[in-house]
């Protein structure tokens, strides 16, 4: 018994062995496996942030960035609590202001009066859209300042708001604005091109007074006037389109525009004040439209080369020396018959130091 137990006993014994041979080998497998896993898992994650991070950089990129707003502005909140204005520059070092929409839980809404006066290392100022109104003075003699937009949401520009801003060279003015005050862009000496849009109702006395260096201009079809010494010395201008719009200009309005060679008067005008366009020396020829019933005096004083002038049929009052040393003039066509012509209220001086010899009438001729 004992001999045959031997070899049974040696056969389950190596059963054994080879079990515990093969649940250790699975044992290690299983570890491996986990260990992959858990690599494979780990290199994921860092890749989904990775991923994520660069999604989030590119929605960033393609996003416009928020603009820092200046900061340590001084200002004084308005009545209704809820909104303030912008009154000076404060603590704040900026040479390049951009106005906050909001301060101090208040939204910005108006630059205040002569609030940045003088300021003449101020190279540039931005306004959110929150505000509606741009104070008299505001920027007034800040010679620095090279561009301004004008946003749509103002409504309002006070006079001299940039005046004297002689580094001015760029200029948008937004469609919210319905008139431009006076003196507003006065002696701006670099501004080159202007374009007033069809929201600006009337251009205020001096509005662009001493802008020398400005070359074109285009008025929008919605001005119905034109103040007093409106384009004085500007004289850098070579022509001008009044838009049919237009019922008055007033004196001064083009005086010394010495590089004015062509104007073209719109439809609708019917007053032409003093001195309106005296000592246009380059002008060569002007027509007078029907509509206009006056011109004042001394309108085209000094207007050497003028030599072609023709004068509407409803002008019934023409000023002293309208003509006055216009040396190249000797003969004026008028639209209205010579009854009309003799009708018009005008002094003996109307001519006073010109050549003209002739009125060319539509029935006949006079002679002067």
């Amino acid at each position: 018994m004992k001999a045959k137990s031997k070899p049974f006993f040696s056969l389950t014994l190596s059963l054994l062995l080879c079990m515990t041979f093969f649940t250790s080998c699975n044992v290690n497998e299983t570890h491996e496996t986990t260990a992959s896993e858990s690599s494979s898992s780990n290199s994921y994650s860092e890749s989904t942030f990775s991923s994520k991070e660069s999604t989030s950089s590119s929605s960033q990129i393609s996003e416009k960035p928020e603009k820092p707003s200046s900061v340590a502005l001084a200002y004084t909140a308005n009545a209704d609590g809820i909104t303030c204005t912008i009154t000076g520059i404060g603590a704040c070092k900026d040479l390049k202001i951009l106005i906050p929409s909001m301060i101090d839980g208040l939204q910005v809404t108006g630059i205040g009066d002569y609030a940045f006066e003088g300021c003449e290392t101020l190279t540039g100022v931005e306004f959110p859209e929150s505000i509606t109104t741009i104070g008299e003075g505001a920027f007034y003699e800040c010679a620095g300042l090279t561009a301004i937009v004008i946003p749509d949401s103002v409504k309002t520009v006070g006079d001299k708001a940039f005046q004297s801003c002689t580094g001015l060279k760029r200029l948008t003015i937004g469609n919210g604005v319905a008139e431009i005050g006076d003196y507003v862009f006065g002696s701006c000496y670099n501004l080159t091109e202007l374009t007033i849009p069809d929201n600006i109702k009337s251009i205020g006395n001096n509005a662009f007074r001493y802008c020398s260096g400005l070359k074109t201009l285009s008025i929008g079809n919605s001005v119905t006037s034109i103040g007093d010494s409106a384009f004085y010395e500007c004289t850098s201008l070579t022509n001008i389109t009044i838009p049919d719009s237009v019922i008055s200009i007033g004196n001064y309005a083009f005086s010394k525009c010495f590089g004015l060679t062509e104007i073209k008067l719109g439809s609708s005008l019917k007053s032409i004040g003093n001195s309106a366009f005296d000592n246009c020396t380059k002008l060569k020829s002007i027509e007078i439209p029907d509509s206009v019933t006056m011109v004042g005096e001394w309108v085209f004083s000094m207007c050497m080369d003028l030599q072609n002038v023709t004068i509407g049929n409803g002008v019934n009052v023409i000023g002293q020396s309208v003509f006055s040393h216009c040396l190249g003039l000797t003969e004026i066509r008028y639209n209205g018959m010579k009854t009309q012509w003799e009708a018009i209220e005008r002094d003996s001086y109307w001519l006073n130091g010109s050549y003209l010899k002739s009125i060319i009438c539509a029935d006949g001729t006079i002679s002067i």
